[in-house]
């Protein structure tokens, strides 16, 4: 099975072809109820009715179970696709967006000297703490829908998004703590610049 949406889709557009044939055999299998019907008012015999209705029976139960199939599977892929989609994007757009943020990490954080210039460091920092508080719900959600596209999953296919959710999470790990890392880092040099003054005065 594939989770990739493409390949979804297609699966998708096969079994509804397959639907479009059954719906075709459903007009001929009504024809050939009529007929049976017909047939059934004509015969007296008991045996005769028995076989007759065991005979339509016979081909009927099979086509509702296949029909049922069908449209169990179509209603299954639907919500795979869905599911599919939206996490290939989501998550392509969640990644972009940590990549962003581990360049910008990877520069040196400019501790300045100064108290007024920490203090505005620090207000920055701040900002990119509340985008991360506010991304950890987008991160839940997407490694959520990650987990339950791995279970219809097989092959290499499971082992690629194994691999992009090991990446999503280590990057989102490694944001997080540089992110902490660094404000203990201004916290720590906007004492000492207080302090410092606080001498100098």
């Amino acid at each position: 099975n594939s989770t990739q949406p493409d390949a979804v889709k297609k699966q998708l557009e096969d079994v509804q072809n397959i639907s479009g044939q059954l719906r075709e055999e459903r007009k001929k299998l009504k024809q050939a109820e009529a007929i049976n019907s017909e047939l059934l008012a004509l015969v007296t015999e008991d045996y005769l009715k028995a076989d007759l209705a065991r005979q339509l029976e016979n081909v009927s139960k099979p086509f509702k179970q296949l029909e049922e199939k069908a449209a169990k599977r179509i209603e299954q892929l639907n919500s795979t696709f869905a599911s599919s989609q939206q996490f290939h994007q989501t998550s392509k757009d969640f990644q972009s967006w940590l990549a962003q943020k581990l360049q910008e990490q990877s520069t040196p954080l400019p501790i300045s000297a100064k108290v007024d210039v920490l203090q505005q460091t620090l207000e920055e920092h701040s900002k990119l703490q509340t985008a991360l508080k506010d991304h950890g719900e987008a991160y839940t959600t997407i490694t959520g829908e990650g987990e339950m596209l791995l279970k219809s999953t097989e092959g290499a296919e499971k082992l690629a998004l194994q691999g992009q959710l090991r990446a999503l999470a280590s990057n989102w790990e490694e944001v997080k703590k540089t992110s902490a890392e660094q404000g203990d880092q201004l916290q720590a040099a906007l004492v000492r610049s207080r302090k410092y003054h606080d001498h100098a005065e």
